[in-house]
C-alpha cells in the first residue's frame, strides 16, 4: 500500500506514482481508489488508514523488507507481502482447536468471514 504522508502532494502526484510503479520490475498491478471498494479497502476520504495506491506483485516476486533499491524509501520491519486477497493461491491455514471442535475434521476451503467467536 503506498501512502500519502505529504498532505501537500496532490493527485497529479498519485497520478505520477501510478505511471513510475506501473512500469517497475516485480509489480503486477497498481490499483487505484477507484479499485478499492472490490478489495474492501477504505476510501482515503473515509478513513486516515486509507492508503492512495495499493501495489500488487506479480508472481515469484514479493515486497520485503529490503533497504537497497530504487523505489525503497523507508523499511518497516515485517514479513514479505504484496498479493491481492482475491488470487486464489493465497490460501492460509486454518487450525481451530477447542471444546467444540470435532476432532479429525477436515474443510475444502474456509472463508475468513466465516470464522467468528459467538
Amino acid at each position: 500500500m503506498v501512502y500519502r504522508t505529504n498532505p501537500g502532494r496532490n493527485g497529479e502526484f498519485i497520478s505520477q506514482l501510478r505511471t513510475i510503479f506501473s512500469g517497475a520490475e516485480g509489480i503486477d498491478q497498481v490499483l487505484t481508489v477507484s479499485d478499492f471498494p472490490k478489495l474492501r479497502l477504505p476510501l482515503p476520504g473515509a478513513s486516515d488508514q486509507a492508503p492512495e495506491l495499493v501495489l500488487a506483485a506479480k508472481p515469484d516476486d514479493v515486497f520485503a523488507h529490503e533497504t537497497a533499491g530504487e523505489y525503497v524509501t523507508q523499511v518497516a520491519v515485517g514479513g514479505t507481502h504484496g498479493y491481492l486477497n482475491t488470487d486464489p493461491k493465497m490460501q492460509a491455514i486454518l487450525i481451530a482447536w477447542g471444546r467444540d471442535i470435532p476432532k479429525e475434521v477436515r474443510l475444502d476451503s474456509t472463508s475468513n468471514l466465516d470464522v467468528a467467536l459467538p
